[in-house]
């Protein structure tokens, strides 16, 4: 198994004998320690539903800084269509401001 890889590879630098890699991948598998600090498996990714309509739902996001500002960025999912506002500040107050735009 990928998990027990690293501790296989520190085993065999001391020692070997027959089985190791399955003997390492069945302690590895039981071993409560390894078993909290191993990675997660990748999520699936899930589709958001298709919007039926404009502004039903929206993302946004800054980017930047590009030219010296950062860059408020609004995209309608049903249009695909984008929205961008250079902003001087990144504050909700100046947010809620673009949005009234």
């Amino acid at each position: 198994a990928e998990d027990s890889s690293r501790m296989k590879q520190m085993a065999r630098k001391y020692c070997w004998w027959v089985h190791i890699d399955k003997e390492i991948e069945a302690l590895a598998k039981t071993c409560q320690p390894c078993q909290k600090v191993k990675p997660n498996p990748p999520r699936q990714f899930q589709s958001w539903p298709s919007p039926q309509k404009p502004w039903e739902r929206v993302h946004m996001d800054f980017a930047g800084p590009f030219w010296g500002s950062m860059w408020f960025v609004l995209v309608d999912s049903f249009s695909k269509y984008p929205f961008v506002v250079r902003m001087a500040q990144t504050t909700t107050e100046a947010v809620i401001q673009a949005l009234k735009q």
